[in-house]
């Protein structure tokens, strides 16, 4: 049982430390650091009702004295973000010393052995870079699609289709279906934007040139055509090795439908360019078909593990269901992907990363490929599986968080 848990940084001075770096992109800063600190006290509201006592690293009293805290800590929760920004009043405007003493903790958190024992130390993967997790996983004979460097993929076979990916994308973005190499040529062309911008600015390329594509930041992954005439994907919920939830997202279009992304067109700034290849009024547009099945680009999830509280399944997703093998009367993972999800589970809980949402896809023959972990995970799934399907992200997180705190609360540290 964790009684305690000590958290390496101090909420209430997030906002000070970011004053005090001078910082200047405070302003777009606030939002999105009060939200992180919302749902901090979300998070540490639900501790409380589990009876597990809440501690904060003091900062001010040395090295040793944190050395000493984290020894004696029984589990560890790491926000990089809340920390970085609190030590502002600690280095002012040296950001290099912030991310220095983020990263020392980090590492006197693993000559503590205290890595099982904690949550958000994510340093040992260049913070969740999706293609080294993509081969870590493969490293530990866990099945995952075939990913190629764009180089690599351009001198081989140049097999079509495929999906390129932002190597660090979230929320379903720059995920893009490559039905012909002329589009993934077209995309990373220099030339073809400098004509684009020609004709819809009527400027010079050079301005934008920093921000435009570039192979390095992006990958070639195998496509793997799911069951049903949607896009689907599972997204498991994991803390170590217990599934806290999970949910078959299908994607909003039916694959029959072609449906293209078509997004509202915007000329863009200097440093942004956004919607220029997936705009049909851009003169740029590349026509790339819709696959996305992640609920924030507008998908539904089908609960798979059930409650009393789950949202009830319509008799359009039982059909999806059994087109992936569930019984929807009795809604399951497959026990093959439950296994799979509790050994990836297991893996990285012992590199520091407790909670993960994990995304997975099956094939039409009924294999499974882990598509990607995310170390702090979305929890609008948990509505689903124990909120009646309410639609409140908000609502979600609250309901996350009380499952997660549990977990917590009954993990017996070895």
């Amino acid at each position: 049982m964790v009684n305690q848990i000590l958290l390496t940084y101090n909420p209430s001075k997030v906002m000070a430390g970011v004053t005090a770096s001078g910082d200047m992109s405070y302003y777009f800063l606030a939002a999105s650091l009060n939200e992180l600190l919302n749902i901090n006290k979300v998070f540490r509201i639900a501790l409380d009702n589990e009876g597990v006592l809440v501690k904060e690293i003091q900062h001010d009293k040395g090295l040793d004295s944190i050395i000493k805290q984290i020894t004696s800590a029984e589990f560890i929760w790491h926000d990089f973000n809340l920390l970085y920004r609190q030590l502002g009043t600690e280095f002012r405007k040296d950001r290099n010393a912030q991310l220095k003493k983020v990263q020392d903790i980090c590492e006197i958190i693993k000559k503590c052995g205290k890595l099982p024992k904690s949550h958000g130390i994510r340093d040992f993967l260049n913070s969740f870079d999706k293609v080294q997790v993509v081969r870590y996983l493969a490293e530990k004979e866990i099945p995952v699609p075939k990913t190629q460097e764009v180089d690599e993929y351009l001198l081989g076979e140049k097999k079509v289709p495929i999906v390129l990916k932002f190597n660090t994308g979230t929320r379903g973005s720059n995920i893009f279906f490559v039905e012909s190499i002329d589009q993934l040529v077209k995309y990373f062309d220099r030339d073809f934007y400098r004509e684009g911008i020609r004709q819809s600015l009527n400027v010079d390329l050079n301005q934008y040139d920093n921000t435009l594509p570039d192979k390095d930041d992006y990958h070639i992954s195998e496509f793997i055509d799911s069951p049903s005439d949607h896009y689907t994907h599972f997204r498991i919920l994991t803390f170590r090795d217990q599934i806290l939830g999970a949910v078959l997202n299908y994607s909003s279009n039916k694959k029959s439908d072609e449906t293209r992304i078509d997004e509202p067109y915007g000329k863009g700034i200097p440093g942004y360019i956004p919607n220029w290849t997936t705009s049909k009024e851009s003169p740029m547009y590349l026509g790339w078909k819709s696959i996305i099945s992640n609920h924030a680009a507008g998908a539904t999830q089908i609960p798979i593990t059930i409650t009393s509280e789950s949202k009830k399944i319509t008799s359009y997703e039982q059909v999806i269901l059994e087109s992936h093998g569930i019984n929807p009367s009795k809604p399951e993972l497959p026990l093959r992907l439950y296994n799979f999800a509790k050994k990836v589970g297991i893996i990285f809980s012992k590199q520091g990363t407790s909670y993960l949402g994990q995304d997975w896809i099956m094939d039409k023959n009924g294999n499974f490929y882990c598509l990607e972990v995310n170390d702090w995970s979305g929890m609008d799934a948990f509505n689903v599986t124990h909120n009646h399907g309410n639609t409140d992200e908000r609502e979600g997180v609250r309901v996350g968080y009380q499952i997660l705190a549990k977990a917590i609360k009954n993990y017996q540290p070895e």
